[in-house]
């Protein structure tokens, strides 16, 4: 029975010795949570306005991008419209011209004569006036009436 108590004995006496060192240790882990909690505040700080930061730049470049993309599709609809109103010039300057030699046909045959140099000079004239008209006009026929300049 003596062997448990000399146990108990030594244990106590051991923890005894081991408190001071064990209380710092634990103050010193204490100091040290103290410490990496206060570095962990500072960095998320940090990377909270770095995020922030990145995400005013992504939203910046996102807007110029989405500027240059609008650009680049008013220019291409500009130019598809473009393409379809210059063939719809060569269409009407071939209708006008077609009239034109037709008229010039009845009249020849009730004896005005009338000569071929002076119905073809007539003829590109109007086809010019025509194409002028398409490339040198302000105004854009839409049918869907959307204005890239007006509507944004």
């Amino acid at each position: 029975m003596a062997d448990w108590k000399t146990y108990a004995k030594a244990a106590a006496n051991t923890a005894r010795k081991q408190a001071p060192d064990a209380k710092k240790a634990a103050q010193r882990s204490l100091k040290n949570a103290s410490i990496a909690a206060t570095a962990a505040g500072r960095t998320a700080k940090v990377q909270t306005e770095q995020i922030r930061k990145d995400a005013r730049q992504a939203s910046a470049k996102a807007a110029v991008n989405a500027s240059a993309y609008s650009t680049v599709a008013a220019r291409k609809m500009r130019e598809a419209r473009l393409k379809q109103r210059f063939l719809a010039a060569v269409r009407d300057a071939v209708l006008m011209a077609l009239s034109v030699v037709i008229i010039w046909f009845v009249i020849t045959k009730t004896g005005v004569p009338i000569p071929i140099t002076a119905v073809v000079a007539v003829i590109v004239l109007i086809a010019l006036l025509r194409f002028g008209v398409v490339f040198f006009s302000k105004r854009e026929d839409d049918p869907a009436g959307y204005d890239p300049e007006r509507d944004g």
